[in-house]
């Protein structure tokens, strides 16, 4: 599969498909969590399976945590 066959998405895309902001995504490339495609000094593109390897490894937990919060939160069934 050539580059011209991948799916790539801006920093502002990237954040978009992921929930996240911008920033995020820019603190997530210089961790190394996400890896671009560096086209010029100043732009790179992220890759699409790049976007869904860290919304499975990164987000996934944050996603959890929550839904645990939410059942948690709700009001216990009432015994028939």
């Amino acid at each position: 599969m050539g580059h011209e066959d991948k799916k790539m998405y801006t920093t502002a895309q990237a954040a978009q498909e992921l929930g996240i902001s911008p920033n995020t995504v820019r603190g997530a490339i210089k961790r190394g969590r996400i890896t671009v495609e560096r086209l010029t000094p100043r732009l790179s593109l992220v890759p699409h399976d790049e976007i869904e390897k860290y919304r499975q490894l990164y987000l996934g937990k944050r996603v959890g945590a929550r839904s645990r919060r939410q059942v948690m939160a709700a009001p216990p069934e009432e015994a028939s």
